[in-house]
């Protein structure tokens, strides 16, 4: 048993993203880059695409299906002020960014699952590499994720830390789009002087 949730730690470390900034070569000047926060990543997001990448199959026998989380999250975001993609306009140039939800999960024993949770926001972005393939990558610019160890009755509480991953990124979403926040919250507008 011990084995199987140290091997989803290991898959759980491996597949968050860690960003870093390498060092200036010796002798060249420091390139002039503002280093953003995740936080600041999400700074004019108006529109996303939403992708469930994967459910565990346990786990969609036990009611957290697709369909359900990807209903939950798009709502969610809708409200937020951040429109939501009908999936055929993802699919073409000019490519949005999209959040993505990994929901993994691993028998451990008869009574218990190691499930590892990812929410995170992917962005289209150019290779500067001059040897580098041309087409578009995706590369996440904003994460979370986290690791649960549960019986099969606290399945479907997953969805609720799905939201909880959500109710991350919209935090990080309204601060980093105050005027966005006023906008959507103010009773004044074009309509309504």
């Amino acid at each position: 048993m011990k084995a199987r949730i140290a091997l989803l730690v290991l898959l759980a470390l491996g597949l968050s993203g860690q960003v870093f900034t390498p060092p200036a070569k010796e002798g060249s000047p420091a390139p002039n880059i503002q280093i953003l926060r995740p936080q600041d990543t999400l700074k004019g997001l108006r529109e996303v695409c939403v992708q469930v990448e994967e459910v565990e199959h346990s786990f969609e026998k036990l009611g957290v299906t697709r369909r359900k989380i990807k209903s939950e999250v798009k709502r969610q975001l809708e409200e937020a002020g951040i429109r939501v993609a009908d999936a055929v306009d993802c699919l073409q140039p000019p490519f949005l960014p999209y959040v993505r939800i990994v929901l993994m999960g691993l028998p451990v024993e008869p009574s218990l699952f190691a499930a590892f949770l990812s929410l995170d926001l992917r962005e289209p972005v150019t290779l500067t590499r001059k040897s580098a393939e041309r087409g578009v990558a995706f590369a996440s610019v904003w994460e979370k994720n986290m690791l649960l160890v549960l019986s099969p009755d606290k399945v479907p509480t997953l969805r609720t830390k799905v939201g909880e991953l959500l109710d991350n990124f919209l935090d990080d979403y309204r601060k980093a789009n105050p005027s966005q926040r006023r906008k959507r919250l103010s009773p004044s507008g074009p309509d309504n002087p």
